[in-house]
């Protein structure tokens, strides 16, 4: 069935009121002319003229059709396979292939070929215009289960699946959690696991956890986590390498009761630049694979020294307390310039040290006091891009606040000195921002929301675009809308905000009390907050141009590599013309390329897989032919297969995704009732869809010409006739 309607942006009464008008005003013009004409001419004058304003008046009203169809959709199922490498191995008991094989003709999918239809996923995912099991190579890669689901959201809005079909081992190595990401399909997900959910006899590198930039000479823990399977009373070897070369070594007894163990290694580097980090398990007998005992990363080594200032409008604990900690760092020279009256201070500070200053730190800063000349200084750094910590403090003034404002996350929007205390309320989902990292399998949330409250002054503020809100306030377990800690990063410069006062009772009545308790584990989340601030702070890129970077730091051999690049000119404006060459040379390939120009400072261009083997690239920017900057940076292609690292089925996530969409799962044997169970389905039934197109008139230049021809005509006739 279809149907076209005939519509206006306006009403229609309001069209017709506004016509009469026309027309009467077009009667009234010629009611008389000079000179006289016939009634004949005046009839014609008055047509052409009326229809040409009713033209214009029709178009001003934004005419438009709007076409309808309805269309009776069939339901369908979608059927996801796996197509990835591990679909094809042996674990502890079962041959997937073959199990995966039995499935297919257990389900006799051939029966079924008209109302379903038919995808294979891997890191990709592509729909088969016929399907056997044949059609199905095995050899992806990566299993990203989260693209799939949005390719086959994005490319079925004329289809009625009422249900979705995944059979697949459960191992995700890439892409988000579909356990996140499933909603996109917004119907029932029936799952089928394929292998054993035991482990085979192996050991396996899970995670390599490290700062990503460190100072030379300063020792930095490399923190890394393992499963071992099937090994008991049995030492493991670990090695720490740097660039393939073995540093240090460390032993591990495995037992039979543990299946994830924890531990970490000192690291000192000794020279600057980009180095690769490896920890490595050195085999045991028997194992499944050995292709999966390594985990790497990637650290950016920095000169040591780094001048940080801090400046607060009074003598005050927090500064104390701040300073303290940072001056055992040996590497970094501190700064303190702390007024003691009106606009005095201790140790006044000459423009050469704000210019030196690497990062600065307000504590109630600044006061109504503090001078001007000191904060145009402070506020000509910070436009540079400079990091900073701001603590917010009850002397704050807003009017000198307001020199600085621009380059802080906030913008406070009133304030009052009425003083309370808070607690946090940090967010579900940055639990694991850098900010607040513990370590791992640390509880984080729990921890911070725990520690004694902070005062805070009744001040109301605004989180500025791109800005992070880690922790809300909370005040007697009430939550307020009011952010406590913030963090932003923009165009490479990074800023965090505390927006209270009093840190150091996070140490001396959370820590300190817990040490007096006896309580030998209790961890400083004093001291790792500020040393998770500083560290974030230090590493921003603010005073680089030119910054290139590849999307991923690890590939696979089936991946593309994905160059991003952002050009800035001296004061951190975008530049959209430049030119930039990036040079790749390692493994067994090099490579020229040029980013092409995306808008805003952005420049990006993915190239095809490449060998296996670590590489480093090089990028050069020119304007007009001169240079504005140069970057460098490393990858890596791994040889081991990503789809090794995980040997058993993932049960767990399979009974997730299906029950939170209100499917269900199945073991690989008892698949039987699957598509009766689906027929059941409340909702498994034709749809009527309506399909709507809409042509719109008014932004029609043709719709023009019939009017511009009428006052031609008129204009004409009236230069004939010698009219006025």
């Amino acid at each position: 069935m279809e149907t076209s309607t005939f519509t206006f942006g306006g009403n229609i009464w309001l069209f017709l009121f506004f016509s009469l008008i026309l027309i009467g005003i077009t009667l009234i013009a010629y009611r008389r002319t000079v000179p006289p004409i016939s009634f004949r001419k005046k009839a014609i004058l008055i047509t052409l003229r009326s229809l040409g304003l009713l033209i214009l008046l029709f178009i001003l009203f934004e005419p438009s059709f709007l076409r309808s169809s309805a269309k009776i959709m069939s339901p369908k199922i979608a059927i996801l396979l796996d197509d990835s490498y591990s679909m094809s191995l042996t674990d502890a008991s079962v041959n997937r292939k073959e199990a995966y094989n039995k499935v297919i003709s257990d389900l006799n999918l051939e029966k079924i070929k008209d109302e379903a239809d038919f995808y294979a996923f891997s890191n990709k995912t592509k729909k088969f215009s016929k399907f056997s099991f044949d059609s199905l190579k095995l050899n992806g890669q990566l299993t990203d289960l989260s693209q799939s689901f949005s390719y086959i959201s994005t490319h079925s809005k004329d289809i009625n699946y009422q249900a979705f079909v995944i059979i697949t081992d459960g191992e995700v190595n890439s892409g988000d959690n579909p356990v996140y990401t499933s909603d996109i399909l917004s119907k029932p997900i029936f799952t089928i696991g394929i292998g054993d959910t035991i482990a085979p006899k192996d050991i396996a590198m899970k995670q390599l956890i490290t700062n990503e930039v460190v100072f030379i000479d300063n020792p930095v823990e490399i923190n890394y986590s393992f499963t071992a399977n099937g090994y008991n009373n049995q030492n493991v070897n670990l090695q720490l390498l740097e660039n393939d070369q073995v540093i240090d070594n460390n032993v591990i007894l495995l037992n039979n009761d543990q299946k994830i163990y924890n531990s970490a290694f000192k690291y000192t580097p000794k020279k600057e630049g980009i180095q690769k980090i490896t920890v490595r398990a050195i085999p045991l007998d028997n194992e499944y694979t050995t292709q999966n005992n390594s985990s790497s990363n990637f650290i950016r080594v920095i000169k040591n020294k780094r001048a940080i200032s801090i400046f607060s409008s009074s003598p005050q604990p927090d500064v104390s307390f701040i300073n303290q900690y940072i001056s055992q760092d040996k590497e970094i020279d501190v700064n303190l310039f702390i007024q003691k009256f009106q606009n005095e201070f201790y140790e006044n500070p000459t423009p050469r040290q704000i210019s030196e200053t690497q990062l600065f730190i307000f504590v109630d800063f600044p006061n109504k006091y503090t001078p001007d000349n000191v904060l145009t200084l402070i506020a000509q750094e910070l436009a540079k891009g400079k990091p900073s910590l701001f603590i917010l403090g009850k002397d704050l003034d807003l009017q000198k606040f307001k020199k600085i404002q621009e380059y802080l996350p906030f913008e406070i929007v009133s304030s009052s000195p009425r003083e309370f205390l808070s607690f946090l309320d940090v967010q579900n989902n940055f639990a694991d921002d850098p900010i607040l990292k513990i370590g791992p399998n640390v509880q984080n949330i729990e921890r911070w929301n725990s520690l004694p409250p902070i005062f805070k002054t009744e001040t109301f503020v605004n989180p500025k675009l791109n800005s992070k809100v880690l922790a809300l306030s909370k005040i007697e377990n009430v939550r307020f809308n009011e952010p406590m800690i913030i963090t932003r990063e923009m165009q490479g410069s990074r800023s965090v905000a505390v927006l209270g006062y009093g840190l150091y009772r996070w140490k001396l009545m959370g820590y300190a009390r817990e040490i007096a308790k006896g309580n030998t584990d209790a961890i400083d989340l004093y001291s790792q907050f500020i040393s998770n601030v500083i560290r974030w702070l230090s590493i921003s890129d603010i005073e680089k141009q030119v910054s290139i970077k590849t999307n991923k730091k690890f590939y696979s051999g089936a991946e593309e590599i994905n160059f991003i690049g952002q050009i800035y000119d001296n004061s951190l404006n975008p530049i959209d013309n430049a030119q930039v060459y990036v040079h790749i040379r390692g493994g067994q390939a090099s490579k020229d390329i040029t980013l092409s120009n995306k808008g805003n400072g952005v420049y990006s261009y993915t190239i095809p897989p490449l060998p296996a083997g670590d590489y480093r690239f090089t990028a050069d920017a020119y304007l007009n032919k001169n240079l504005l900057g140069k970057d460098e940076n490393r990858f890596t292609i791994e040889a081991t297969n990503f789809e090794l690292y995980d040997l058993q089925m993932n049960k767990n996530l399979l009974v997730k995704l299906s029950e939170q969409s209100g499917g269900k799962f199945y073991l690989a044997n008892n698949t039987k009732n699957l598509f009766n169970d689906i027929y059941k389905l409340q909702n498994y039934k034709p749809q009527t869809k309506v399909f709507r197109a809409e042509y719109t008139l008014w932004d029609k230049v043709w719709l023009l010409i019939p009017a511009l021809l009428l006052f031609s005509v008129e204009w004409f006739i009236r230069k004939r006739s010698s009219m006025l």
